[in-house]
């Protein structure tokens, strides 16, 4: 699941950011995901490239994103990895490692509405003016010291795109979705293009 993050996410992504969009905010699951995540990164280190200098993450290679997203091929590799090691397997044992990109799609739109109703707030770099550029010095100072978090820009940034990856003919994307993507609508609308202009995304 970590690694079929990496590969549908639409720029690279640090450990800290996996964990925001994947994690629940507070709770023993948080703590597991946060394990999942860090332990899934240094195991799948031969296939995944580590930008420098924040150590985001992306797969080494498109064709790789193609196999992980192809549920045939990927159904029938895993199959044969597991006759090899002599272990049983089943459909369901095999579903486990299987990646639906509409299901993926869905956890990431709900993640970055999670993450933008929760974190998304007026002024959130506590500029000192509103009647100056954000490049001009006093706003620019006022950025530099409150950042907004890389996972926060990523939400603001590329959820439109992960809702254009649902599947419109499931029913879980009413329950899921409409009622978190309502409350960003009504509420946090330009609290968000505030980001947007202030990461120069508009």
């Amino acid at each position: 699941f970590v690694l079929a993050t990496i590969a549908m996410a639409k720029a690279p992504l640090g450990i800290n950011d996996l964990v925001e969009l994947l994690a629940p905010e507070v709770g023993d699951e948080r703590n597991e995901m946060v394990y999942a995540v860090q332990y899934s990164v240094q195991a799948l280190g031969p296939i995944i490239n580590v930008w420098e200098p924040d150590d985001r993450l992306s797969v080494c290679h498109k064709t790789l994103s193609d196999f992980i997203f192809d549920e045939s091929r990927t159904r029938e590799v895993i199959k044969r990895l597991l006759m090899r090691a002599r272990k049983p397997c089943d459909d369901g044992d095999l579903e486990r490692y299987i990646t639906h990109r509409p299901e993926l799609s869905v956890r990431l739109v709900e993640a970055c509405l999670r993450l933008m109703n929760n974190r998304l707030t007026l002024n959130i770099c506590r500029l000192p003016t509103s009647h100056c550029r954000n490049d001009a010095p006093p706003n620019r100072r006022a950025i530099a010291i409150n950042p907004i978090p890389n996972y926060l820009v990523y939400a603001c940034q590329h959820w439109a795109e992960h809702l254009e990856g649902l599947d419109g003919n499931a029913s879980y994307e009413s329950d899921k979705i409409l009622l978190p993507l309502k409350v960003f609508l009504f509420t946090h609308v330009l609290h968000w293009l505030e980001v947007l202009s202030l990461t120069n995304s508009v």
